[in-house]
């Protein structure tokens, strides 16, 4: 684990940089040539640099947001039409996505994401198409120069009146390239301006996800030098989708926000009864057993000390009376032992709960429940603040269930530790207990034999009331081909660290440490590494027969099971901001972070150990977020209408569909392919029954031919609304 992200913490930071070394090479060359021919033509002239690009309003938008800086997922390139400019949308503020080349080239290249704005009258770029090979005059405009190119390249263009960009963050940078309704000498001009641009974004792609880092008060490049792997898409996916590098996914655009899309994925209790039939029967459920949530620790900074306390010295206290046990057991544990090791903690006033309890970077916890009959337990977190991950393990009776109790949370903190010394060389402390490693790795054989229940999912905050949920579907994409970048040499590139020198220091502080960590975990588990290697995990009937079907099948599927609880979570959250309202105007609380922040559990009841995620999740929320409200601008939290046509409420083809290539192609499948060679077959059908009609045999034979054709014809007229509406009403799934 060491060695893979001491590894990978080079790569993210020496990918910036090499971008940023190049652009400053260019700009130097550049330089140099521009003022050899201003001495040429005129000694006394000096260029003046052009002006930088102010920030965008989706940038200044952000900056005043209270909410975690890390990197952020807007969508996946498994569904994503790379020929289609994309809107996409992150905390109401609005950015198009697209692919530089239609297929091939680096993947971490090849996506761009700029402001979805054309600057020129505010048109929605992602309203415009994708100029291939574009000659437009390219004028790049940099901090130092301007450099002139003719070549060919991809940029996006408005339609409404032709402007070209260039979104390259490392060429372009969101430069304008083409004004048609200006001359040659005056768009050199308009083009030098910075109100031409449009803001582009660094970029990354990460199993499948389309990354972008918005923030313009935090350094991408430093924030890669210091903070890994948290915050990063390698910190976030940890646990979310670990067994392949290109996952298929399904995304989901939802009418009800973040918060409550977080709140029903972290909480396993519900899936008897609002997935009847679909992932469990009601008798599934039965008495929950939840560990306390523990922190994940913060970004860059652990937050939460992973000292015993008297929750981890022993097992789960119930609260025999069982009311108020999750507030309580939550409050006690978080307010005992942890309230010593932070005294200068503030309280939250709504629960009475150190305010520094939970990282940043989530928590996590164990859980046991019982599925289609089958007792499964095992590790749930909240990777903050988008990732909700599960990974655990069907057990044949409750009692092996039991057996395993507190196994799984025992393992996750020892990981935890161990990450956190990895940090800290200084605080780590050795252990040479081969009886314990022996009785882990027993256990871990045994594990090998059960089934594994992996669950992962993305959860981002779009805008008020919505939220897109992209969920890890299991498989792996095919990839097409694509052409491998040349890996730069050693020396080439400590040449082109060297160039930077505001960064040079920490990165080469970053090398050496991440290689002496990288070869002391590799010296200490070479052995162990060797002598066990990893046996590949045999697919499941199940997942070779939806490997066979096309992904439109598949996510045809998976819009049934989101339906399922899709009404009561959209309606849930508007009772839920009234009681949260009625109650703040009753209190009258003065505190600037009491704005909807300390009533948003107002209208719960939660008396059970499974309600202790709840718990949790819902005081995380204020502590690094202003989603609820409050935040430096002190924000007011408001929902939209609720929607009370169900037709729009389920809209599936906002909600997917028409965001999804995979669906499309099915969409155009089914009500145009098909139907067309449906046709076509019971018109030959019938004029060959004609023409044979003396042979009763043959005509028979055609006539069942057209009315097959018929048959499938009505089929795919069912067919076709799954892809644009759907429903689920509960008192009709018995």
């Amino acid at each position: 684990m060491s060695h893979s992200h001491s590894t990978t913490t080079l790569f993210v930071a020496t990918d910036f940089i090499e971008k940023k070394t190049a652009t400053n090479d260019s700009k130097q060359s550049t330089t140099n040539t521009r003022n050899t021919n201003t001495n040429h033509n005129n000694n006394n002239k000096q260029q003046q640099p052009p002006p930088t690009q102010p920030l965008s309003k989706n940038q200044e938008a952000l900056k005043l947001r209270k909410f975690p800086r890390t990197w952020v997922p807007l969508a996946s390139v498994y569904e994503l039409d790379p020929d289609r400019p994309t809107p996409l949308e992150f905390l109401g503020q609005k950015f198009v996505g697209y692919k530089q080349t239609p297929e091939g080239g680096p993947i971490e290249d090849d996506w761009i994401v700029v402001d979805d704005a054309c600057p020129h009258r505010s048109v929605p770029l992602s309203e415009g198409r994708i100029e291939r090979n574009s000659t437009a005059f390219s004028n790049h405009q940099d901090d130092a120069t301007t450099t002139t190119t003719t070549s060919p390249i991809s940029t996006i263009q408005c339609s409404y009146h032709g402007w070209e960009f260039d979104g390259r963050p490392q060429h372009g940078n969101g430069a304008c390239v083409r004004i048609p309704q200006v001359s040659p000498e005056q768009e050199t001009a308009a083009l030098r301006s910075p109100k031409a641009r449009v803001r582009a974004y660094s970029v990354r792609v990460y199993k499948n996800v389309l990354w972008f880092w918005p923030w313009p008060d935090v350094d991408v490049v430093q924030f890669a030098l210091q903070h890994y792997p948290e915050g990063h898409p390698e910190g976030i996916m940890e646990t979310i989708a670990r067994d392949t590098p290109h996952p298929t996914t399904y995304t989901r655009d939802l009418p009800y926000g973040w918060d409550t899309l977080l709140e029903n994925l972290i909480d396993p209790a519900h899936i008897p009864f609002a997935h009847h039939n679909l992932q469990g029967k009601r008798d599934d459920a039965i008495p929950i057993e939840m560990t306390v949530p523990e922190s994940l620790g913060g970004f860059g900074t652990e937050l939460f000390d992973s000292s015993l306390d008297s929750e981890r010295n022993g097992h789960n206290s119930t609260n025999g009376n069982g009311h108020n046990s999750t507030h309580n057991d939550l409050n006690n544990h978080r307010n005992g032992h942890d309230s010593n090791h932070n005294s200068n903690a503030k309280p939250d006033t709504a629960s009475g709960t150190s305010a520094k309890r939970l990282g940043e970077a989530g928590f996590f916890f164990e859980w046991q429940d019982r599925t289609m009959g089958k007792h499964r337990g095992g590790i749930a977190e909240f990777k903050g603040p988008y990732g909700i991950g599960y990974e655990g393990f069907f057990y044949p009776s409750k009692e092996e269930a039991d057996t395993a109790r507190g196994t799984h949370v025992a393992n996750k903190r020892k990981t935890k530790e161990t990450k956190q010394t990895q940090k800290q060389p200084s605080l780590l402390v050795s252990s040479n207990d081969d009886s314990s490693e022996h009785e882990h790795e027993t256990k871990d054989q045994k594990k090998e034999e059960l089934r594994v229940f992996q669950l992962g999912v993305l959860c981002i905050p779009t805008k008020p009331g919505w939220s897109r949920a992209i969920i890890m579907a299991g498989g792996s994409a095919k990839q097409p081909k694509q052409k491998q970048k040349p890996k730069p040499k050693q020396n080439d590139h400590a040449k082109d660290l060297s160039s930077i020198s505001n960064a040079n220091a920490q990165l080469e502080s970053t090398t050496t440490n991440a290689a002496a960590a990288a070869a002391d975990d590799n010296h200490n588990n070479n052995e162990t590494e060797n002598a066990k290697p990893k046996k590949k995990k045999k697919k499941s009937l199940i997942m070779i027969i939806f490997g066979l079907l096309p992904p439109w099948i598949i996510h045809t599927l998976s819009n049934k099971f989101l339906d399922s609880d899709l009404a009561f979570l959209h309606y849930q959250e508007q009772e839920r901001l009234r009681h949260s309202s009625s109650s703040s105007n009753h209190n009258n609380n003065n505190n600037n972070n009491s704005n909807n922040n300390n009533n948003n559990n107002h209208g719960y009841y939660m008396p059970a150990q499974a309600d202790r995620c709840i718990a949790a999740l819902r005081q995380w929320l204020p502590l690094y977020t202003d989603y609820l409200g409050g935040g430096p601008t002190n924000r007011t939290y408001t929902l939209p209408p609720p929607i009370t046509d169900r037709t729009q409420l389920f809209d599936r083809y906002h909600q997917h569909t028409s965001h999804c290539k995979h669906c499309q192609t099915g969409l155009e499948i089914v009500t145009n392919k098909i139907p067309k060679m449906a046709k076509l077959g019971i018109v030959v059908s019938l004029l060959i029954s004609h023409v044979v009609r003396t042979k009763a045999l043959y005509s028979l034979l055609a006539k069942m031919v057209a009315l097959s054709c018929w048959g499938l014809l009505g089929l795919l007229r069912k067919i076709e609304p799954a892809f644009k509406v759907g429903e689920f009403k509960h008192y009709q799934n018995h």
